[in-house]
């Protein structure tokens, strides 16, 4: 196995193989409401991506994520790595004691949440004036976006579907999960989520990201809608 270069962009690597062996138009994401190609998934990936940056997130800070197993999670995921920042990704049924613990040794510099799960995550801001005012953005919010006018995908509807990633080292964090009581945490070089998604992917025929299971049939099936 080819072994990674030092200097890399975790996201930016993956979409670049898929479309040096022709698979821009194939899909990527599906779930039971949408398909993504890679091509436009990249798109959107750059559109959130620049909504990132307009909130004044910079290199190395944390973000962090709750939602299910949907193409919009996937997609804030791909775009928080992409800019450099680092992704603390939360379970779904966590409670708001338990994502105040999470929140407290984190320390994110902002939060972006599935419309579905804000009750949860909202009630854990608001225990403590120091994240009372984190920047909080919605997403997977649907038809819903136009009315939700501060959320991922009504902001990122205007920007621009091009942008360079951050040019970020092989060995920086690009994830840290952290568990229930906030006690156990893993950070994740990109160079070490690369090579297990390499390991994993060997046997496949695209070779695709994926996510905690493999892809099926080279696609990553989502079943918490968009």
């Amino acid at each position: 196995m080819q072994a990674l270069p030092t200097q890399l962009n975790a996201v930016e690597w993956l979409f670049d193989r898929a479309f040096a062996a022709g698979h821009a138009d194939r899909p990527l994401f599906r779930s039971d409401e949408r398909t993504l190609t890679y091509a436009q998934a990249r798109a959107e990936v750059n559109r959130i991506a620049q909504v990132l940056a307009g909130m004044g997130l910079q290199p190395g800070n944390r973000v962090l994520l709750r939602g299910g197993n949907s193409i919009a999670m996937a997609l804030a995921w791909l775009a928080v790595v992409q800019s450099g920042l680092i992704a603390v990704a939360t379970m779904p049924l966590l409670r708001a004691t338990e994502l105040k613990a999470i929140i407290d040794k984190a320390r994110p510099a902002a939060a972006l949440c599935d419309v579905k799960l804000q009750d949860e995550l909202k009630a854990a801001l608001a225990l403590s004036p120091e994240t009372a005012a984190l920047p909080l953005r919605l997403f997977n919010t649907g038809d819903a976006a136009i009315v939700v006018d501060h959320s991922l995908e009504a902001l990122a509807r205007h920007a621009a579907e091009a942008l360079a990633p951050c040019p970020t080292s092989a060995d920086d964090i690009a994830l840290q999960a952290r568990q229930l009581t906030a006690a156990l945490s893993a950070a994740v070089e990109q160079r070490n989520r690369l090579q297990s998604d390499r390991a994993n992917l060997s046997g496949t025929k695209n070779h695709d990201f994926h996510g905690n299971s493999p892809p099926r049939n080279g696609v990553m099936e989502c079943t918490d809608g968009g």
